[in-house]
């Protein structure tokens, strides 16, 4: 890889960082530590292949840490209103989390950064 390549590429990583900044400024996501932010991935990329995270299974995700922790983070990210419990359709008992129509819109302005960033 030539050193110009090289150039751009740290450029355009630098480019994203600085549009991802900007995201984090938003109302309602300034309060999202990196913690809360791959909860969230978590959530929509689950919501996004079709399958459905109980509010248990995500409890069990020892990669985003204890269930008393990922519970705290759980109600964060509910409070400041990026995600919706619903309830299982064969199970009253058991809770579904889904990205709200606000994350949702965090998801396609983060799409949005790195479609701009990418456009030399």
């Amino acid at each position: 890889m030539s050193k110009n390549a090289r150039s751009e590429l740290v450029d355009l990583f630098f480019r994203f960082q600085s549009m991802v900044q900007a995201l984090r400024s938003l109302p309602g996501i300034e309060a999202l530590s990196p913690e809360h932010e791959a909860l969230l991935n978590l959530i929509g990329s689950h919501w996004h292949a079709g399958q459905t995270l109980s509010v248990r299974e995500a409890m069990r995700s020892a990669a985003y840490g204890s269930p008393a922790t990922i519970h705290k983070r759980l109600h964060v990210l509910r409070t400041i209103g990026l995600i919706d419990l619903e309830v299982a359709e064969n199970d009253s008992r058991k809770r579904i989390i889904v990205p709200s129509a606000h994350a949702i819109s965090y998801f396609a302005a983060q799409a949005k950064a790195i479609k701009s960033a990418t456009k030399l």
